[in-house]
């Protein structure tokens, strides 16, 4: 196994933290999903979003709360000041950025820990403080991002030209979110460095093993037909000895 140098510590990972990672991360992220309908934190969030819009913009739109319309109950009703006949806009869990949440939040609790004991002692610190952060930076920019395509709805664009567009410009938060994660928990680029020099290394040896392998085969060919032509030299001799008078 290599050691990977970087800001004067050695990381080691080995191969069952690395799969613990890959398959238990989207377990894990996914649990988090499915485990319940999150619509506390879309009364949450709805309401924080409306009354920033608000403050903003000084208009008056406000968040409503239907059970009828579950799973979707909380639903923006958004100040028409320029009379454009602006529809409900309905609140959904994707809304509240749980998903990147979770999905980080997993990935980050099983990142490997690397041999060095210096790492080792404090790397669930530096996990939890990698957490707290992308989560807030995760959760206000989803905010800023939802003000944003309101407030543009509110002025008479339509939903469908702000809503995906924003959403899909936004998600370059998870570059940011990775370079967070990278300050307060190095080991998750260092595993995947790892990862590419151990997959480099087996391919390496397993050439080696190959060429290994074809010269023993052209040794043992080029021996049998050394032997074939001494065997032959020696029936010849023997025939020339037979016939001398």
């Amino acid at each position: 196994m290599g050691k990977i140098k970087y800001e004067d510590h050695y990381y080691d990972f080995d191969w069952l933290s690395v799969l613990l990672l890959f398959i238990g991360a989207p377990i894990i992220a996914l649990t988090v999903w499915f485990s319940h309908d999150w619509i506390w934190l879309h009364g949450i969030t709805a309401k924080i979003t409306a009354w920033l819009l608000n403050l903003f913009t000084n208009t008056q739109s406000v968040v409503m709360y239907d059970p009828r319309y579950f799973p979707t109950p909380y639903y923006f009703i958004v100040d028409d000041v320029h009379n454009y006949g602006l529809g409900w806009i309905f609140f959904e869990s994707l809304c509240t950025g749980v998903h990147a949440i979770a999905i980080f939040s997993a990935v980050i609790l099983l990142i490997p820990a690397s041999s060095d004991p210096t790492l080792k002692k404090t790397i669930w610190r530096r996990k939890l403080a990698a957490i707290l952060v992308t989560t807030i930076i995760f959760y206000i920019v989803n905010i800023l991002r939802m003000i944003l395509q309101l407030y543009l709805y509110q002025d008479g664009a339509d939903w469908e030209d702000v809503h995906y567009p924003i959403s899909s410009a936004s998600s370059f938060i998870a570059v940011a979110c990775v370079l967070v994660m990278h300050k307060y928990v190095p080991e998750f680029i260092m595993t995947l460095i790892w990862i590419g020099d151990e997959i480099k290394s087996y391919r390496r040896k397993g050439k080696e093993l190959i060429e290994s392998e074809e010269e023993i085969i052209l040794s043992e060919e080029t021996g049998a037909e050394s032997g074939a032509e001494t065997r032959e030299v020696t029936k010849e001799e023997k025939s020339q000895k037979m016939h001398t008078p």
